[in-house]
Formats: C-alpha cells, sequence, structure tokens
C-alpha cells in the first residue's frame, strides 16, 4: 500500500504557468481564472509539499530551488495527463500577432522579432504587413495583439502606448550635394529635386503647408505611397525625399543618408494593443525590446524618449 499525492492538476498549472510566464496575473489570465484564485490554487500546492516554491520578492514573485527542482515533475504529470493538460502554458496566448506598415517591416521588425524570439524561445510570432487603418481597426477587433505606427487617429477602441517621437530627415543619397550638412536649413530645399508621397498622406500636407509658408519651392518629380518607395526612388534618382527616418534608417542602404531637417514637424509613434487586453509576461517583453530597439535605431532624430 501507498499513498498517491494529493496535488491537483489544476493546482500543478497555475506553478507551471507562474513560473513560465513570470507573473500570477498571466497565469490567471492563461487559466481564464481570477488571480486571487491562481494564487490560492499556489498556496494550496505549497501546503501540500509543506515547502514554498516562490520567493516573494516586492510584490512579485522569484521561483526558488525547491521550486526549480520541482518544476520537472510538476509538468510530466501535466504530460502525462493528456493534451489539454499537457498544453504548454499559455501556448496560444504565447503567440503573438503583430501588425504594422510596410516601413517597420522592412527590416526593422523583423530585428525586433529575431532577438525577441532568441530570449523567449517558447514564443511564436505572426507579423502581418497592414496599412494604419487597417490594423487599428483590427486591433480593436482583438485580431492583432499589438500594432506599431505613427499619426495614429483614436478613432476604434485602441490603447496606445507612446514609443518615441523623431524630426523629419531628407533622406538622399550619400554623393548628394547636401548630404554633408549636419541639420538641413528649408531654405536649401528650394529647387531641389523631391520624390514626395502622396498627398493622401497628412505629413505630405503638412509639409507643403510649411513649405510654402517659406516660399520655398522644390520641383515634385514623383509622388509614391510609402517611405519605403520614396527612399529608393530617391536613391535610384539622385534625388531626395523628406519622410520619418524611423524605422527606415535602421536597415538604410549604405549608401544613402538620412539628415536632419530644420523643420517644425515632428512624427510620433505608438504601440497599439486592444483596449481590453491585459499585457502578458511574453508581450511586455516585447514590448521591452521593441522599445530598446527603436531608442537605438532613432537616436540621431530622436526629439522626445519612449515612455512606458
Amino acid at each position: 500500500m501507498y499513498s498517491l499525492p494529493d496535488w491537483t492538476l489544476k493546482e500543478l498549472a497555475a506553478f507551471v504557468l507562474t513560473t513560465r510566464l513570470g507573473t500570477v496575473t498571466a497565469a490567471a489570465e492563461s487559466l481564464r481564472m481570477s488571480q486571487s484564485a491562481t494564487s490560492r490554487l499556489i498556496s494550496s500546492l505549497e501546503s501540500k509539499l509543506g515547502q514554498p516554491l516562490f520567493d516573494r520578492v516586492g510584490r512579485g514573485l522569484v521561483v526558488n530551488a525547491a521550486g526549480q527542482a520541482f518544476l520537472e515533475r510538476a509538468s510530466g504529470i501535466l504530460n502525462a495527463a493528456g493534451p489539454e493538460a499537457s498544453r504548454s502554458p499559455g501556448d496560444e496566448s504565447r503567440l503573438l500577432r503583430i501588425a504594422a506598415p510596410p516601413s517597420f517591416c522592412a527590416g526593422f521588425l523583423q530585428d525586433v522579432t529575431a532577438r525577441f524570439l532568441s530570449e523567449n524561445p517558447g514564443c511564436s510570432v505572426q507579423l502581418e504587413v497592414r496599412n494604419t487603418p487597417a490594423l487599428i481597426e483590427m486591433i480593436s477587433e482583438s485580431r492583432f495583439d499589438l500594432g506599431v505606427t505613427s499619426g495614429l487617429r483614436m478613432h476604434h477602441a485602441v490603447r496606445a502606448v507612446p514609443l518615441l517621437k523623431t524630426r523629419i530627415a531628407a533622406v538622399m543619397r550619400r554623393d548628394h550635394p547636401l548630404s554633408q550638412s549636419p541639420l538641413l536649413d528649408l531654405a536649401r530645399l528650394d529647387g531641389q529635386t523631391l520624390v514626395q508621397l502622396s498627398p493622401r498622406h497628412a505629413s505630405r500636407v503638412q509639409i507643403d503647408t510649411l513649405l510654402a509658408r517659406r516660399g520655398i519651392r522644390p520641383s515634385t518629380q514623383v509622388e509614391t505611397s510609402t517611405g519605403l518607395s520614396a527612399l529608393h526612388l530617391a536613391r535610384q534618382m539622385g534625388a531626395l525625399t523628406l519622410i520619418s527616418p524611423f524605422p527606415l534608417t535602421h536597415s538604410m542602404p549604405d549608401d544613402m543618408i538620412a539628415v536632419p531637417v530644420d523643420m517644425d514637424f515632428v512624427y510620433d509613434y505608438a504601440a497599439v494593443l486592444p483596449v481590453n487586453a491585459g499585457r502578458s509576461a511574453h508581450l511586455r517583453r516585447f514590448m521591452r525590446v521593441l522599445q530598446g530597439t527603436a531608442l537605438q535605431a532613432s537616436a540621431p532624430f530622436r526629439v522626445v524618449p519612449a515612455t512606458a
């Protein structure tokens, strides 16, 4: 005769989830339980084991040596219990669905994603290219977990997390006559060949207005719909384009340069989340990698540091 441990699968799942996701709150979200109920499951398991599994550090929990030793056994029991019980904590919630306009998906978000996955190998990412109106609408419907964009218009129920602000830049080839200026005066744009964003962009309207006020008349030869297209057209034509330097400068060709322009115009970037969604542990980690990479990539042009 021998006695079986009286641990419940829910207690084991609460422990494993908290260990792997980092917080009781994230574990509770995955279990679809309240935070207090999840905490009670962990306390019950610790009572049955006769020892704490976590050290209480401030208001958080850090798995201790006993918890680390018990983790493999608890995971094995959940795996043996069947597909539902053995599913890795938050398997569904650990898939991050990210959406961003084309300029963010030309190297910048790929680097952010690669860094995030190297630090969080248990997670996965779905990266989609969407224009700003579409991604805002889809995030408001919780079809994406996170969007990154500029020029946000709060017409939908989304939550914006400020990322950074940058000044506008003149992007051109390094052999362009204006490429050596540390800060480009607007007057020097008079008569210059420009590649412009199409008039449907709010930034184009503002840029035209600011140039007109100063009586500056550049020669617009091409209009295009994205900053990425404008950059490559300027490169091929030997022209310049007035666009946001971020995030394009993160992976800009070596023969191109972005020069800050002395213009009262600022691009405002934000991460966008569903308004009612909580921030899981892996989403918070992705945000940290996103913010750190953004700050690094925008350093020469940033006018306001990011806020969390």
